[in-house]
């Protein structure tokens, strides 16, 4: 037998399968950066820069509400089900979506209780927190079912299901706006139905591998893994959110849609930093258990690059014509702010680095670590971010994001340098990683 042959035969294969999947996490990341993108710019340019404000406030509130539900469910399916037989992760599959609605029905309420006492109070938010109640358990029900998809290999099929909820959307957003219909809670509501539709197109691909049962050693299991990342995700989200709402009481409503606008131009890298959670970290927890570290660290260093290259050109490019873009987006609203996007473009990547540590953390089971790194960024941020805020507005505030960014990236590194010498976690053989042929029954 020709033992060469068959050895680069394998590697062809691999390469085949992480190019392919890499191609459909890049296209699917891209229709949710495109369709954030088109939204926040669309109603950058109607709202004006204080409504612009006040909506970046609310529409916060559902990013942090999605990093909760990333830490509690989604990540441990991405890193717990990939390991697990059909049975198993049936069980598993089953349990945790279960979980999922009741977390997010859980939620809502707290969106509705918001509204309550906006309307009493008279608060010009209380639209926006009333339309906020289908979107959470719209969008993360869909969320959660987009990243089984990615547990499962089936990258193409999570970017197809996204084009039904992204895309939805960017038609819904772009019609209204063409019939200059378009505010801040109408764009919440287009997002509860498009995320909706799609959540019912994944129930009904996936109902092979769901059944009515709650299994509490899967959600013992769950909170065992994702307990440090719920901390972490808490932490990270409401340290970005009120890293905002600093600005918006220090300053005023008005910088922080000046804030938020510019972020907008450089949120395209979303694309990348977020390819690398969702296509790599299961990949990349199946390798560290089945083939140990080295595996994981070439995977991890060959996706890394992989995305670092596209990021620097864009980043570079958007920096080179920053004036220009600011005054055509935004048609001229924003105009003389287009230093900004230079300082973000160095939070963004300093943000990419973290992630990718985060995942190789991650893949590790060194969750602690995470959370552990999150609070010291979040000490970093309160104890630097309230006095240069105060006293340099905007700027000061890209200047405290360049130094958690740095903060995180350095901490996360010198957690990973002092547990990589530790072994790979004693569990059960986990299969090879070909969830496509693993969990699709009658393939």
């Amino acid at each position: 037998m020709n033992w060469q042959a068959l050895k680069q035969s394998m590697a062809d294969r691999h390469l085949s399968q992480f190019l392919g999947r890499s191609f459909w996490g890049l296209g699917d990341q891209a229709l949710v950066s495109l369709t954030s993108f088109m939204m926040m710019v669309l109603l950058a340019r109607e709202l004006g820069p204080e409504d612009f404000g006040r909506f970046s406030l609310v529409y916060g509130g559902l990013l942090l509400f999605n990093a909760l539900q990333s830490g509690l469910l989604t990540q441990p399916h991405n890193v717990l089900g990939a390991s697990l037989d059909d049975e198993a992760y049936t069980r598993f599959t089953s349990t945790t979506l279960i979980a999922q609605v009741a977390f997010s029905l859980l939620l809502g309420v707290f969106s509705v209780g918001g509204y309550l006492i906006g309307r009493e109070f008279g608060w010009s938010v209380a639209p926006l927190l009333l339309a906020m109640f289908p979107a959470i358990v719209a969008w993360q029900v869909q969320e959660f079912l987009r990243r089984v998809y990615y547990t499962e290999g089936r990258v193409r099929d999570a970017f197809l299901n996204d084009l039904i909820s992204y895309g939805g959307q960017i038609a819904g957003i772009l019609i209204v706006w063409r019939l200059d219909a378009l505010t801040g809670p109408v764009a919440i509501f287009i997002l509860a139905v498009t995320s909706g539709l799609a959540a019912l197109a994944a129930l009904w691909q996936l109902r092979e591998r769901l059944i009515p049962i709650v299994d509490f050693d899967v959600l013992r299991d769950c909170w065992r893994f994702g307990k440090w990342l719920f901390g972490a995700n808490l932490v990270q989200s409401g340290r970005i959110q009120i890293h905002l709402m600093l600005i918006g009481v220090l300053v005023n409503v008005t910088a922080a849609g000046l804030y938020k606008a510019a972020q907008t131009l450089v949120a395209p890298t979303h694309i990348l930093v977020n390819a690398i959670r969702s296509v790599a970290m299961p990949r990349a927890a199946a390798l560290y258990t089945t083939e140990g570290l080295p595996a994981m660290r070439r995977y991890m260093v060959r996706i890394g690059l992989l995305g670092l290259l596209p990021m620097v050109l864009y980043l570079i490019a958007v920096s080179l014509v920053a004036e220009q873009l600011f005054h055509q987006v935004y048609d001229g609203q924003y105009d003389g702010h287009a230093w900004l996007i230079w300082l973000f473009a160095i939070v963004y990547l300093l943000a990419y680095a973290g992630q990718v540590l985060t995942v190789v953390l991650s893949a590790m089971r060194i969750t602690r670590a995470v959370l552990i790194a999150e609070a010291l960024t979040l000490a970093t941020g309160v104890l630097v971010g309230v006095p240069v805020i105060w006293l340099f507005g905007v700027g000061g505030a890209l200047v405290t994001d360049i130094v958690i960014g740095a903060t995180l990236a350095g901490a996360l590194m010198s957690m990973l340098r002092t547990r990589a010498r530790e072994p790979a976690p004693a569990t059960a053989p986990m299969i090879e990683f070909v969830p496509a042929e693993v969990h699709t029954r009658g393939s």
